[in-house]
């Protein structure tokens, strides 16, 4: 049975730094109220959040409730607005803008049903509320609550949503009708509201709820309320567990963290595992919660890792209500480029927004022009080391307050000047680093052990031949410079060096020597990755796998259908997954148990991606077999192999649960050529 306003002692004053607003006002509130006046804010995301608290409750016992609420307007009607004011079309396309906003985030959904479900049901009524003229917004924060024979009102800092009711440090008055001294200022305020209801004040215009956002809303209601409501507190209750649950930071992520804040700048140097992005999202949230009017671009180097980061900041950074802008990718919006000045600039009322875009989006001319970046802004970038490109370099252009680089290996192999630009931009990398033992043995461990297998292969005649051409070329050019040329010269040499480098990659030895090995392995549950170096050697291995019984999946950045629906198969189902580079960076398969790499480049940071992909910890998961291949000569010598193959040996071996007998093994090859600074001699084959 509903009690009545007067029955709860109320407070004259609430202040959330000695009160729960929750449980000592708003709910009381409701539950001894009939009829609920508000206005406050915006109507953007956040205010479906309203409806988690009690007003689910509030309306089930045949409350009503009044909200008036202001519009996010966007960026691409400011200049309609200068001109002529707000209008009508401006405030639709900005109110289904935000409720479309809402239906692309699963954990936003509920909130939106609800909605929809008390507007079908009477329970609530909407009207937005705008000022005629381009200048200031309705920001009005006021209530009103009856019971029918008492009331009271409160105003203040507090705006209707689960942040401002149960997170953020707020304070308002509240008067009550039953006290003498009060009841006028009560009058004041539903007078205030009334006047507003009936279509405004001055220059402020009151409205119904546009007709396309309102059947867009009840469209996704659901026509039992008491479904809607038990559907959205279940949701609730999963969200709210999920906060709860939220990753706590390592020692490691928590001094990397202290570090970065010391200047601003800085780059995070941890291995695949090391929890890069979710040091860099805990950097995210203190850039929002201390920086006024703050804004972020989060970079990432591959449209893959768009929908990877897109998960990640819904669901870590869900309390903050970021809107979120998605700059190119299958799930870039297309109108990005009309938004991205509104979702740059400094944020207005509490209209925290954040862009996520591709390197070569963000690095564009468009983008660069777009942008209004400044020292409220954020960047971080994934992959770092792909900002050096001279392609890239364009990004390091954008003016910011705060920089995060993000990468296992930030510096770029063979390109000092790439890597210059990057720390020139990001600055020096973070203090601690957290390597593959680090992670190792981390608790709980972020990554598993692994034993590292090797087999020697050997180049035919042909490919011998082709491998000692390129070379004499090579020398060539170097001539007796000590390994500076000039400048014409520069682009001959590298092309020589990756046509050589291809020679070792696609070994015709390599194709039948890993489809025998993945047959005579194999076993049920398993789940192999293998790089390949091209589609011509990744065909191949395909077809000499299903000549063997196998049936392994394809992945290539050239597939016609999903390629998540590709890694989800191989993570339910198991197998083998075939792949060309398109898998290296910052992509997350944790339940690889095997892989095996026949195609290898000199570049460090190729290892550390690759080997990172197998190492990775899942449930269930307590080891990892890495197999590699090195070249050699032709067969006379069989245990003859190229430098840069035992190069990649020996650090693919340091780390290994099995690195003596590894090392062991390694003793015995003999190293031909110099084409890497590893020397034989060099190696503490005993250590």
């Amino acid at each position: 049975m509903r009690g009545v306003l007067k029955s709860w002692d109320f407070k004259k004053v609430y202040e959330a730094s000695n009160s729960d607003l929750l449980t000592d006002f708003y709910v009381p509130a409701l539950n001894r109220a009939t009829s609920y006046d508000r206005a406050a804010g915006y109507f953007r995301s956040s205010i479906y959040d309203l409806i988690a608290v009690a007003v689910s409750d509030f309306a089930l016992a045949g409350g009503r409730m009044r909200l008036i609420c202001s519009p996010s307007l966007l960026q691409e009607d400011i200049d309609e607005i200068i001109r002529v004011g707000v209008t009508d079309a401006a405030v639709e396309r900005g109110l289904t803008a935000d409720i479309e906003q809402a239906l692309r985030n699963p954990a936003e959904t509920p909130n939106v049903e609800l909605l929809g479900s008390l507007l079908l049901c009477g329970a609530l009524e909407v009207r937005i509320a705008y000022k005629a003229d381009e200048r200031g917004i309705f920001h009005t924060k006021v209530g009103v609550l009856s019971d029918g024979v008492h009331r009271i009102s409160f105003d203040g800092s507090v705006n209707e949503t689960r942040a401002a009711w149960d997170l953020n440090e707020e304070r308002f008055k509240v008067f009550r009708s039953w006290i003498p001294d009060h009841e006028e200022l009560v009058d004041f305020d539903e007078n205030y509201f009334e006047d507003l209801w009936a279509g405004g004040r001055g220059t402020l215009v009151v409205k119904p709820l546009p007709d396309i956002a309102r059947e867009t809303l009840e469209r996704h209601g659901i026509p039992d309320p008491q479904e809607a409501v038990e559907r959205h507190r279940r949701s609730r209750r999963t969200a709210r567990r999920a906060i709860m649950e939220r990753r706590v930071l390592q020692e490691h992520q928590v001094l990397v963290r202290q570090s970065w804040w010391e200047s601003s700048t800085g780059i995070i140097d941890h291995v695949t595992g090391g929890g890069k992005t979710v040091t860099a999202l805990a950097i995210i949230r203190d850039w929002y919660e201390r920086t006024p009017s703050a804004a972020a671009v989060v970079i990432v180097p591959a449209a893959i890792l768009l929908k990877q980061w897109r998960r990640e900041i819904e669901d870590e950074l869900a309390d903050l209500d970021l809107r979120l802008l998605i700059v190119g990718g299958e799930d870039g919006m297309r109108r990005w480029r009309e938004l991205l000045n509104d979702y740059t600039t400094r944020s207005r009322g509490g209209n925290r927004r954040i862009v996520l875009t591709t390197l070569a989006s963000a690095s564009s001319p468009d983008f660069l022009a777009r942008a209004r970046t400044g020292d409220h802004t954020l960047v971080v970038a994934d992959e770092v080391h792909t900002v050096g490109a001279r392609r890239s370099q364009a990004v390091t252009s954008l003016k910011t307050g705060g920089r995060l680089g993000l990468s296992a290996t930030p510096e770029r192999f063979g390109d000092p000047d790439g890597t210059a630009t990057i720390f020139e931009y990001f600055g020096d990398k973070l203090e601690p680093t957290f390597t593959i033992r680090d992670a190792q043995n981390s608790e709980p461990p972020r990554l598993v052990p692994y034993n590292y297998r090797f087999d020697v292969l050997h180049l035919n005649h042909t490919e011998h031949e082709e491998y000692r051409r390129l070379t004499k070329q090579i020398g060539a050019l170097m001539g007796g410079s000590g390994g500076v040329v000039d400048d014409d010269a520069a682009e001959d040499l590298r092309l020589k060096l990756i046509k050589r480098a291809r020679v070792l990659k696609k070994a015709t030895a390599k194709v039948d020597y890993a489809a025998r090995t993945i047959a005579d392995t194999f076993e049920h549950g398993d789940r192999w990755l293998v790089y390949c170096e091209d589609t011509e050697q990744l065909d191949g291995l395909i077809e000499h796998l299903q000549g063997r019984g196998l049936t392994p999946m394809r992945y290539t950045s050239a597939m016609s259908f999903s390629k998540d629906d590709t890694i989800r198969r191989f993570e339910v189902e198991g197998g083998v997954l075939v792949s060309i580079k398109c898998l290296d960076e910052g992509v997350d398969i944790p339940v690889v148990t095997h892989a095996l790499l026949l195609a290898s480049s000199l570049n460090p940071r190729e290892h550390l991606q690759r080997r990172g992909r197998v190492l990775r910890s899942a449930e269930g998961k307590t080891t990892a077999e890495l197999f590699d291949v090195l070249v050699g000569p032709e067969a006379e010598r069989p245990e003859a192999v190229f430098a840069s193959e035992i190069g990649r040996a020996v650090v693919f071996a340091e780390d290994a649960a099995n690195r003596r007998n590894a090392r062991w093994r390694m003793r015995s090859l003999t190293v031909e050529g110099s084409d890497v600074p590893v020397e034989a001699d060099d190696i503490d084959w005993d250590d």
